[in-house]
């Protein structure tokens, strides 16, 4: 099997802009006021790269149609968490232990740091949303701002919709597509009625926890899945031209305007809903549009 790493270049810039807008927004929220919704992009590229590089790394690794043919599930979930593992853990790991160590040194046992240790040990198993949410601990105040590790709690909700992925995708993957095309709709549809409810009724858990954000990775699933559908009912993305520029542009532009939409938190409207149409689609379908096509055909 081949050991190889897929890397999605044409997601490079949408990525960088995703993550300066949180350093931005961090650094002097008035100069991006809604720069948070970076996040929300994040987790629309997320979605659409792991199934990008799934599927590439499946071609590479068996070969054309084989995976798809002959992978049993347990093997496919086995092969998927694998992958993930390599690729979080390591880094993760290394990441938790500086942190806890310069926070030992640093951060004074006091009234705003009392949840730091709680939220830095269930960041090794993925949970750390959940102990942000339990103690109330909105992204927005003092307790966050002093907790060096709230910002693991998006990598959280990431790591527990990789729970989830490999059902749909599986599906996916055995030729299934309209199964799981469909699941995958019908779970981002609820998803996203939840964050609406919630942010009425408990915005903690609107912002932290997965079944309110799982529509944002569902969506670069989804895009993923139509790319590709496209592809092979013989519609050469490749082909749109200046249409696809003024796609980039448009995109961009909408994107921008999610970003400095608004200086207080609206989940998920108007912030992270035009920043994800804007990141999603719009500028994915046009950056990705040869690279799919170029998948599909090594696939098929």
């Amino acid at each position: 099997m081949t050991n190889k790493t897929v890397h999605v270049h044409f997601i490079d810039g949408l990525r960088a802009i995703a993550v300066l807008s949180v350093v931005v927004y961090h650094l002097n929220s008035n100069l991006l006021p809604c720069g948070y919704a970076g996040v929300d992009i994040f987790f629309v590229i997320s979605g659409f790269v792991v199934s990008y590089s799934i599927s590439s790394y499946a071609e590479a690794g068996w070969g054309a149609g084989k995976f798809m043919n002959f992978i049993s599930f347990l093997n496919f979930v086995l092969f998927f968490y694998f992958r993930r593992l390599v690729r979080i853990m390591p880094v993760l790991v290394v990441c938790l232990i500086a942190t806890f160590l310069v926070a030992t040194l640093l951060v004074p046992d006091a009234w705003l740091s009392h949840t730091n240790t709680d939220t830095g040990l269930f960041a090794f198993f993925g949970l750390s949303n959940f102990i942000l949410y339990r103690d109330a601990n909105n992204y927005f105040s003092p307790l966050a701002e002093f907790n060096p590790f709230t910002h693991t709690w998006s990598l959280a909700v990431e790591e527990q919709f990789y729970v989830a992925f490999p059902i749909f995708f599986f599906l996916w993957i055995k030729n299934y597509r309209s199964a799981s095309f469909a699941i995958l709709i019908v779970l981002a549809a609820e998803s996203f009625a939840y964050n609406l409810y919630f942010n009425i009724h408990d915005q903690n858990q609107a912002f932290y926890m997965i079944w309110c954000r799982f529509w944002e990775l569902g969506i670069g699933v989804l895009l993923f899945q139509y790319l590709t559908i496209r592809n092979r009912d013989g519609n050469s993305l490749g082909s749109i031209g200046i249409v696809s520029r003024i796609f980039v542009e448009i995109g961009f532009v909408v994107m921008i305007v999610g970003l400095f939409s608004v200086n207080t938190i609206k989940l998920p409207i108007p912030s992270s809903a035009v920043s994800v149409l804007g990141a999603s689609a719009i500028r994915l379908i046009a950056l990705s549009q040869i690279e799919i096509s170029r998948l599909w055909n090594l696939l098929r």
